[in-house]
């Protein structure tokens, strides 16, 4: 398939799966949404303040606690939620794909099985994409230690101090690159029942450019694009729509004592809520179709799926013959 025709039928499967597949996203979007609560909450404004008043070395000892709070805590929950849905949607995705009316039954089973693989391999994937953030971090503490040992007209300390923040930026440029890579490992474990491991392998098996066929990164970079718009816009109107009720004020109207500061944050948290429980189905949708798309490239999974049908007798399933 074309991008066009991979998008539009994206679509179509989530208009078909429709509520299902939100209801049943609900619970791991709070996982993502606890992740970039912490790192938009939390760790985030960690770097801009500072408890340790002139500290210096209180000061970069918060800041390596803040990074690595952002990498071994906030990276996974947002990677958990995201693997944890898919685990779900994939086998509904394969069920519309050979014309079988969906299992829900099934694919809950299915994602609860898989959710020890699914948290191994969110912690593995946090850590290997927060590699440049975690490089550009430590050149920043080698910076701040080489202007305490060096001279005051040696630029070492200045130019270590530049590579570090070009690495740390190069970082977040990497942790896409790493999402794109391991794209289809929640498809990969969910359909072929494969380890962290060798549902990694298969995700860059299947990813890498083949002789006449190009690389599926091109599909996952333009998926980036959609969930951005989709994002600004979900996020936008639902915090227009968050002011226009007020309910923000309405929660801090409450009397509800040691309660109103959780639905304080609840409610300013809404609109980024809404964003991912829509945006998240979106990308586990279409990230399953693209493993779909790359089997048949790579493959020839659709010449195996029609014979399977061939060979499959009425009486087991007439809907499918």
């Amino acid at each position: 398939m074309q991008l066009g025709e991979l998008f539009d039928l994206s679509m179509r499967v989530y208009r078909v799966l429709g509520w299902r597949i939100l209801a049943a996203s609900a619970v791991p979007t709070v996982f993502s949404l606890a992740g970039f609560a912490f790192l938009l909450q939390y760790v985030m404004p960690g770097f801009a303040s500072t408890t340790q008043g002139t500290s210096q070395q209180g000061q970069v000892a918060e800041a390596a606690i803040n990074m690595l709070l952002g990498i071994f805590v906030a990276g996974p929950l947002i990677l958990i939620g995201i693997s944890m849905a898919t685990t779900y949607i994939a086998p509904l995705v394969s069920n519309f794909m050979h014309g079988l009316p969906p299992d829900y039954k099934a694919a809950q089973q299915g994602q609860w099985k898989s959710a020890p693989r699914m948290l191994w391999v969110s912690i593995r994937e946090s850590l290997i994409a927060a590699c440049g953030v975690l490089i550009g971090g430590l050149l920043l503490f080698l910076s701040w230690i080489l202007s305490k040992v060096t001279a005051t007209n040696d630029s070492t300390a200045g130019v270590v101090l530049g590579v570090g923040w070009l690495a740390i930026v190069l970082g977040c440029l990497w942790t896409l690159v790493v999402v794109s890579v391991h794209a289809l490992v929640a498809p990969v474990a969910s359909l072929e029942n494969a380890s962290a491991s060798d549902a990694s392998k298969r995700s860059r098996g299947l990813m890498k450019s083949r002789p006449y066929q190009g690389s599926g990164y091109d599909s996952v970079w333009s998926l980036y694009g959609l969930i951005l718009m989709l994002s600004l816009a979900l996020y936008f109107g639902a915090a227009a729509l968050n002011n226009l009720i007020g309910v923000t004020d309405w929660a801090g109207a409450l009397d509800l004592r040691a309660f109103r500061p959780v639905i304080l944050g609840a409610a300013n948290l809404a609109p980024i809520f809404v964003t991912l429980w829509v945006t998240v189905p979106v990308w586990a949708v279409t990230v399953t179709i693209i493993y779909f798309e790359r089997r048949v490239r790579l493959e020839g999974y659709d010449i195996e799926a029609l014979a399977a049908d061939l060979w499959q007798p009425v009486r087991e399933d007439r809907l499918r013959a």
